[in-house]
């Protein structure tokens, strides 16, 4: 999801939740919304359909990496950061340069979204 694009389900995933952390936060719950019976109903529907828990999971088990590599490698400032949901699983490539990893990004880009 880059700049409020890309899958419809996630994004409404994201949008629910946000719900649910203002609750936590004592802050008020976005308007528009349904009442909170449904959004937890639609929550699950969507963690369901997207095996979301697992997928952020994963993503999760790659930011933790990227801390691991950073203690490692203090000169590497650019990551590339592979989520295969076939597969589940995480792959994270040290760039060195931000030309280098801008280049992988868009070589992975065109590959999954040719035009």
């Amino acid at each position: 999801m880059k700049a409020g694009e890309g899958d419809e389900d996630w994004l409404r995933l994201f949008e629910l939740m946000a719900a649910e952390f203002a609750i936590a936060e004592k802050c008020p719950e976005p308007d528009g919304l349904p009442a909170r019976p449904q959004r937890i109903e639609e929550i699950c529907h969507l963690n369901k359909k997207l095996d979301a828990v697992k997928v952020l999971e994963d993503l999760r088990y790659a930011a933790r990496s990227l801390d691991a590599l950073n203690d490692r490698e203090n000169n590497v400032k650019f990551y590339l950061v592979e989520y295969d949901h076939e597969k589940g699983t995480v792959s994270v490539k040290p760039k060195f340069t931000p030309k280098e990893g801008l280049s992988m990004y868009g070589e992975r880009e065109l590959a999954q979204y040719p035009t």
